[in-house]
């Protein structure tokens, strides 16, 4: 489970669930780091600042300060559009630790805390996995869809009215379960029918409320509606952080179970020996909920059903709890399913209620009246042993195919865990043999007898040991994950730690300085070189003129927009007395604005005209060639031959002069 951003949260003394008001201090982590804090919130600020800032979970010391009971709790969290996890950072390998206590353990604080330090310790140790999650909700969710309004009395089209509406409702289910089977969802549908259309349906869908988001939305419509809602669990379970939800039977106790499912779904349980355990009828009951209810009775082996072909609820519950389905060759009449129901009933004096319960029930036993001659078999096999033979596991495997002998062979070497070979044991599976081998086999009995005792007394010192190993190596390895976590959140750790990041950043941010300096360091010696050869000239920004005086130019760029005026007056002061002053204008729009109104002798010419311009600090560096192709762009009369001349000159007296260095 990845949890970024938490918000931690401690009650503010003299709050309570009980009382007018619930306030709490409030602290928000995000990857570790607090990024907020409020010293008092309510219940609906929370609300805002989860839904506001994308929070995953609600870190508490106590799930109970945020509510009294899990009713209120499922309350509250479904008041978010997407519930947060709840986890009490307490609650450790199924103990409670008092936050003082993990304070001293991991030493990310000391002394006597104020809620807001409070739940801000909360936050970084549910970070960084300490803690259980506090489970409020199943992972079902229940998919409601029905008529928004019932039609009234009396008109000629309320018929038609009332069946156009249970279509849409029908169109609406059926929209429903394809975005399910799309998405491979697994659910159970019950509906009610009308007609041609349907009344109403429920989904049971067997995953959390957020995979739904972006597959089926809630509606409130004249016509329909449809909501969406968790399913709750009766009473607040706590899951290890990045433990997987399981069940496990409570006992050991093998069952027969019959199932008849609908809006209400009746379910018996019956023993391996017929006798009516429970006789129930849930309504809504999803597959999630009765596993739950077979388990808290015992181990289900056998999944029975009334009615041929089954239903796909029943095998879905078969193969989730891989038990053997039964399923009768034809369906169970009515006059069947009551006889069998009453005879399975009186024997245990029980009264049945509903049809449900009645179908249910005489499903069950007529899958038990299938396995009883096996089963009595198997009873009387046992009893030839004189050993106490576990006769329900000999049925278990009896039930799963194997054949009488060698499940009581079977059955007797798994409880007093004797691993002696197979072929010992195929000698006694036929009565003469048995006869022959009398000598070997109260020899093995003897053996047996032993082996039971000493490997009871084994079995009991191991289970023990193991235990003890468990809880040594889990309190060991949790020890070392909160001191390991003290260590990275010790203030001077996390302050070191910071200031190495920060110095970090600053080297990597200098090394990017630095190559890029290098780079433009080589590209300005290349520049250079061409500019000593004569290949290209680097001609002066005028901003970078104006504030000095007493500086003449040749070549200037007008790199920013001046009043007429003012640039008349500033080019004159730049103009050589005896030369021609080439000005470039950043583009054809400015050359034209100034065209005519610059001073004598001075050259407009346009930086558009021009390839390979190089920008560099005060100056534009411009190829020779290229401003030839500026000024014969230009010029028009005889001057364009001149000024053609006068750059050759300059290129040609600068070759000399380097000729002569």
């Amino acid at each position: 489970m990845l949890l970024r951003r938490i918000l931690g949260l401690d009650v503010l003394p003299g709050s309570s669930p009980q009382g007018a008001s619930l306030l709490f201090a409030a602290v928000l982590v995000v990857d570790g780091k607090v990024v907020e804090k409020w010293r008092e919130v309510n219940l609906d600020k929370i609300v805002e600042i989860v839904s506001d800032r994308n929070v995953d979970a609600l870190a508490l010391d106590n799930v109970y300060e945020l509510a009294a009971n899990i009713d209120e709790l499922s309350r509250f969290l479904k008041r978010f559009p997407r519930s947060p996890r709840i986890i009490q950072v307490t609650f450790i390998d199924g103990e409670t630790v008092s936050i003082e206590a993990l304070c001293a353990l991991t030493g990310i604080c000391s002394g006597k805390l104020d809620p807001l330090q409070t739940a801000e310790v909360c936050a970084l140790l549910a970070y960084n996995g300490v803690g259980a999650e506090a489970l409020v909700f199943e992972e079902e969710t229940l998919i409601r869809v029905g008529r928004g309004r019932v039609p009234g009395q009396g008109g000629m089209s309320r018929e038609r009215f009332k069946r156009n509406i249970e279509l849409q409702v029908k169109r609406k289910v059926r929209e429903i379960s394809e975005a399910l089977r799309k998405n491979s969802l697994d659910y159970d549908l019950f509906i009610r029918k009308s007609g041609e259309g349907l009344t109403g349906a429920t989904f049971i869908v067997y995953a959390p409320r957020e995979k739904l988001n972006g597959l089926v939305k809630n509606e409130d419509g004249h016509e329909l509606f449809v909501r969406i809602e968790p399913v709750g669990r009766e009473k607040i379970e706590f899951q290890p952080l990045g433990a997987k939800v399981s069940y496990k039977p409570l006992t050991e106790k093998y069952l027969i179970v019959g199932i008849d499912p609908g809006m209400s779904t009746g379910y018996a349980v019956l023993d391996l020996n017929g006798r009516v355990l429970s006789l129930e009828t849930g309504r809504l009951l999803g597959r999630g909920d009765l596993m739950r209810r077979l388990y808290s009775i015992g181990k289900p082996v056998v999944i029975a059903t009334d009615v041929n072909p089954p239903p796909a609820y029943v095998r879905k519950i078969a193969a989730t709890l891989g038990c053997q389905l039964f399923v009768p060759s034809r369906s169970l009449s009515i006059d069947e399913k009551r006889r069998l129901a009453l005879e399975a009933a009186e024997a245990r004096g029980l009264k049945v209620k509903t049809s449900h319960e009645r179908d249910s029930l005489a499903a069950a036993y007529k899958a038990f009246l299938y396995y009883r001659p096996l089963f009595e078999e198997v009873e009387k096999e046992g009893e030839k042993y004189d050993l106490p033979v576990p006769i329900d596991e000999a049925k278990l495997l009896v039930i799963r195919g194997k054949p009488v002998s060698i499940a009581i062979q079977e059955a007797m070497r798994k409880h007093v865990g004797l691993r002696l070979p197979l072929e010992r044991f195929d000698k006694f599976s036929s009565g003469t043999e048995i006869e022959k081998m009398q000598g070997e086999l109260e020899f093995l009995k003897r053996v047996v007898e032993e082996l039971v005792h000493e490997n009871t007394l084994l079995r009991h010192e191991l289970r023990k040991a193991e235990e003890r190993a468990q809880r040594s190596e889990e309190t060991l390895k949790r020890l070392l994950q909160l001191r390991e976590l003290g260590k990275r959140l010790n203030p001077e750790f996390s302050k070191m730690e910071a200031r190495i990041e920060m110095l970090q950043s600053e080297i990597n941010s200098l090394k990017s300085v630095l190559e890029n300096t290098i780079l433009e360091e080589k590209r300005l010696k290349e520049t250079m070189y061409s500019v000593v050869l004569g290949e290209k000239i680097a001609v002066l920004k005028l901003s970078r003129l104006l504030d000095k005086s007493g500086l003449r130019a040749q070549y200037l760029f007008v790199d920013k927009e001046l009043p007429e005026d003012y640039l008349f007056r500033v080019l004159g002061e730049i103009k050589p007395p005896s030369a021609n002053l080439y000005v470039f204008f950043r583009n054809q729009h400015e050359l034209q604005r100034v065209k005519g109104k610059l001073p004598i002798g001075t050259i407009p010419l346009s930086i558009d005209w021009v390839n390979g311009v190089e920008d560099i600090g005060d100056f534009v560096v411009l190829p020779i060639e290229e401003i030839e192709k500026a000024v014969n762009r230009q010029s028009e009369d005889v001057e364009k031959e001149k000024l053609r001349r006068l750059l050759v000159d300059y290129r040609e007296e600068r070759r000399r002069s380097m000729g002569r260095i």
